[in-house]
């Protein structure tokens, strides 16, 4: 008996996040703009075939949450996930983009601070350095809990921002469509789990 409740304390998710996929395809899910084709599921992940830009959005909208998101970006590569975004105009400009990039690619070697992985894109940079080489799996976790966005990358804490300290942020919305960027580049994700806060 006391291996079994072993065993079962092993599969309970000690953070209570719920899976945003259902394990077999991309129901719940919609892609906006761009073609449809180059968003698939296989083997359990989220395969992004690269192709002309669009994203995948869930199909409904979240406030304060906590999501969690394993990613392996290739060399080169370049994607990102969507925050609290309305379908209407730019998702990093009139949301939140949460960059995720091969930050050692010589194509890079120019970005500004802000463009980093795991940075709100085009505002506050990470703090340090977390991301993985490419080709290997990292695990990003963003929360969202009124005007803080916390940002955590393979356990590094990398970004704590107030949205009402940057002028930037300041009239972006607090609630929205929660996306995964196609920036023109193949990615893979898996395990993307999450919890409202609201």
């Amino acid at each position: 008996m006391r291996l079994l409740l072993a065993v079962a304390a092993l599969l309970v998710l000690p953070d209570d996040l719920s899976p945003l996929f259902n394990g077999k395809d991309l129901a719940g899910w919609e892609v906006v703009g761009g073609n449809a084709d180059c968003w698939t599921w296989e083997n359990g992940k989220v395969v992004n075939k690269g192709g002309k830009g669009n994203w995948l959005s869930t199909k409904d909208q979240y406030g304060d949450f906590e999501i969690e998101v394993e990613y392996n970006c290739p060399k080169d590569g370049n994607s990102g996930v969507y925050i609290r975004c309305p379908r209407e105009g730019h998702p990093s400009k009139d949301g939140m983009e949460i960059q995720i990039l091969d930050d050692d690619a010589e194509i890079h070697k120019n970005i500004k601070p802000f463009q980093h992985t795991a940075s709100i894109y085009g505002v506050v940079p990470p703090s340090k350095p977390a991301q993985k080489k490419a080709g290997e799996w990292n695990i990003l976790r963003i929360r969202c809990k009124g005007d803080q966005v916390t940002i955590t990358l393979n356990g590094e804490k990398v970004v704590d921002a107030d949205m009402s300290a940057y002028d930037e942020l300041k009239a972006r919305p607090r609630k929205g469509y929660i996306g995964l960027q196609n920036h023109g580049s193949p990615l893979e994700f898996r395990n993307i789990r999450m919890k409202k806060l609201d």
